[in-house]
């Protein structure tokens, strides 16, 4: 994350003699798992494969951003960028911080009252629950 943007990596390849240009381009689809597309097509959960990144950019034009950048390097990392008003994103980031520093501080926590009853119960073995 970045204060004007949001990256998104995956590893994985495009078809055999694609760019991400040919992704931009109209162009016939050629799923990476066909089986795995159709039984998502045949569930009702996609109406079609292969407008998936033509629907992506529809989405962040009509909410007024940017279109996202596609990139596919060494042959194997493929990635999006999305662009974002500073504010949104370092609200974003602000959330996502916050977050794992309450989880962090609530392991600790519990973390030390545990220690505390074992220590209790190894001083006494007769303590009970109550």
């Amino acid at each position: 994350m970045f204060p004007d943007k949001v990256i998104i990596y995956k590893d994985g390849r495009l078809p055999e003699g694609w760019s991400v240009r040919d992704l931009m381009a109209a162009h016939r689809s050629e799923p990476h798992n066909p089986l795995i597309a159709n039984a998502f097509f045949r569930t009702g959960m996609i109406e079609s494969w292969g407008r998936g990144i033509e629907k992506i950019a529809d989405a962040c034009k009509a909410a007024g951003k940017r279109e996202p950048t596609f990139e596919f390097k060494h042959g194997r990392e493929f990635s999006v960028t999305f662009y974002s008003d500073a504010l949104i994103t370092t609200n974003i980031t602000t959330n996502i911080t916050t977050n794992i520093t309450t989880n962090i501080t609530t392991k600790n926590a519990i973390g030390e009252t545990r220690s505390r009853i074992i220590a209790i119960m190894a001083a006494n073995p007769n303590v009970t629950a109550t």
